[in-house]
């Protein structure tokens, strides 16, 4: 192991920690408009419903992650507990991405994941691995993350889209940016944006 003391040193006693398998569910909900997806993952965020998983993708990280044909922008909500019912609070998710003209499919039972959510997670295991062919194939493929308050969110990321595009056409000549969030929060977003653009 390696620490501040050095890089050698030897486990005497290891303590495990057992707990009770989690029951989960997760959903996509697909949404046509931008502005509607980053407003259902607001009312999310502030609904006080504290899913475990709350995450939004634009259309084309969507697509590149399996979860839909890049027509849309993609929310994937998910609950978990091992000490209480979890439907009520997806119903009430739901209710809300609705209200921001979200759709989906179907609904998984409880303790299953809808299959598209989990394309999702297969694709996020095989994302460094992806990177590195894009790097093999002449290509720049990099990410930055950042955080801003709701209130920010639109002129802030208008703002990265414009500067980065721009970037892209002046020193690439092609390429894109995309954007997902990989968290919620109730003051705002942590967005993350990743550029695609020829070497």
């Amino acid at each position: 192991m390696t620490g501040s003391e050095g890089i050698f040193g030897i486990i005497t006693e290891a303590w495990v920690r057992l707990q009770h398998i989690s029951i989960f569910t997760a959903q996509t909900v697909n949404f046509a408009n931008w502005s509607d997806t980053v407003k259902a993952c607001r009312a999310l965020a502030q609904s006080g419903l504290n899913p475990s998983n709350a995450r939004l993708f634009d259309n084309v990280e969507s697509l590149s992650n399996g979860l839909g044909d890049g027509q849309h922008h993609v929310i994937i909500v998910g609950f978990e507990a091992h000490n209480h019912d979890i439907e009520p609070l997806m119903v009430e998710a739901l209710k809300i991405c609705k209200r921001f003209k979200g759709y989906y499919s179907s609904r998984p039972k409880t303790e299953e994941r809808d299959e598209v959510a989990n394309s999702w997670k297969r694709s996020f295991l095989q994302a460094p691995y992806l990177r590195d062919e894009f790097v093999r194939l002449g290509c720049i493929m990099k990410t930055f993350e950042t955080a801003v308050t709701w209130d920010q969110f639109e002129v802030f990321h208008a703002g990265i889209i414009t500067a980065a595009q721009g970037a892209i056409n002046r020193i690439c000549g092609e390429g894109m940016i995309t954007c997902k969030f990989t968290h919620l929060y109730a003051d705002g977003p942590a967005p993350y944006y990743r550029i695609i653009a020829k070497g």
